[in-house]
């Protein structure tokens, strides 16, 4: 930004002419008595010419010397930019959808979520207790979530299959079981599901299963450990839904 120069009042105007011709008689004198006599001709005209000159000549170096731009705005040290919402680590935009029984594996699935959070971004991972809004129909809401998921976590315990209704049934031969609705709705859809078999649960025989969601026993799935292979066991899930 350019620097704009105030106008000197007509004072100092006046101070600046009468320093400049005290400074062309020092020259002549300087000259009189060091180089060879001045005669009056020379002398006074230049004085009276030069001396003025050189006062205005002064006066604006002297403006340009002192007035300066104004200095840059910079943000404040306490402001800081705009930061993103996510955590630190992968940015994949991948929308992951994670089925579980409560009963079977609520809390290897609570640190499995927290892990995926970590990486992903919270509003990434859907898991009915910490994403259903109240007062939702809990069936809309995770048809919905499964729509948008690009992938399907399936946490499979050793109560997955075996798990019981209060009336005695197995769950997941219970058309109206959230579980296997979930299931079945990734799979109808031709979402990558990605089955999770923690405390040395296996998968299911296709036999065991409905038949709309048989075709989860030749998915790739991927075992998670208790400590110490708990953290190297989620990585490799990681892996494998950014790979997804």
């Amino acid at each position: 930004m350019m620097a704009i120069e105030k106008p000197l009042s007509p004072l100092r105007i006046i101070l600046w002419i009468v320093g400049g011709i005290v400074f062309a008689w020092g020259i002549v004198v300087f000259v009189d008595a060091n180089v060879g006599r001045v005669s009056e001709e020379i002398g006074w005209p230049f004085i009276l010419l030069a001396g003025p000159a050189m006062g205005l000549a002064g006066s604006r170096w002297f403006r340009r010397k002192k007035t300066r731009a104004p200095s840059p705005v910079h943000a404040s040290p306490t402001q800081s930019p705009p930061q993103d919402d996510r955590p630190t680590g992968s940015r994949s935009q991948k929308t992951i959808f994670v089925s579980y029984r409560r009963d079977d594996s609520a809390d290897v699935t609570g640190r499995i979520y927290d892990r995926l959070s970590s990486r992903f971004g919270t509003a990434q991972v859907f898991k009915d207790v910490d994403s259903i809004p109240l007062g939702r129909d809990f069936r809309e809401v995770i048809n919905a979530a499964v729509a948008k998921a690009s992938v399907v976590v399936a946490v499979i315990g050793r109560h997955w299959l075996a798990s019981e209704s209060d009336e005695g049934l197995s769950r997941i031969h219970d058309p109206n079981d959230f579980v296997r609705t979930e299931v079945s709705a990734a799979l109808r859809q031709g979402k990558p599901v990605i089955p999770v078999f923690v405390a040395n649960a296996k998968m299911p025989m296709d036999s065991e299963l409905p038949d709309d969601i048989k075709d989860l026993t030749y998915r790739n799935g991927v075992h998670v450990r208790p400590d110490p292979d708990f953290a190297n066991d989620v990585e490799r899930l990681i892996r494998g839904i950014e790979r997804a």
